[in-house]
C-alpha cells in the first residue's frame, strides 16, 4: 500500500515545491527535477509502522493550516506560488513551536 494516495501526493508535491523551490537552493535540487517514481518508492518502503500515518497527518495538517491564518484563508494547494512560499516562511519564523 502507498504511504500517500493520489490526492495526498498532489498536496505533498505542492508543499515540497514551495519548500525546495523551483530552482536549486541550499544545496538541494529543485523538486521538479526529483525522480518522482524513486521518491515515492523510497517513501512507500520507509521503515516503521508509524511512518505512513505520520506522513499523511503532516501533509494534511500543512495543507489545511492556511485556512486558520487570516492572511491566507485557503488550503495550501489553492494558494498561488508566492503565497505558498510566504506561508512556509511564516511557519518557519513563527514563535509557536507547533507551527515550526
Amino acid at each position: 500500500m502507498s504511504a500517500l494516495g493520489p490526492t495526498e501526493r498532489a498536496w505533498a508535491e505542492a508543499l515540497f515545491e514551495a519548500i525546495l523551490g523551483p530552482v536549486e537552493a541550499h544545496g538541494l535540487p529543485p523538486f521538479a527535477s526529483v525522480d518522482k517514481t524513486s521518491f515515492y518508492a523510497a517513501i512507500d518502503h520507509a521503515p516503521g509502522p508509524a511512518f505512513a500515518p505520520g506522513l499523511r497527518a503532516m501533509v494534511a495538517a500543512a495543507t489545511f493550516a492556511p485556512l486558520a491564518d487570516l492572511r491566507f484563508r485557503r488550503p495550501f494547494f489553492a494558494l498561488e506560488s508566492g503565497a505558498r512560499v510566504r506561508f512556509i516562511e511564516a511557519m518557519v519564523e513563527s514563535p509557536l513551536y507547533a507551527k515550526r
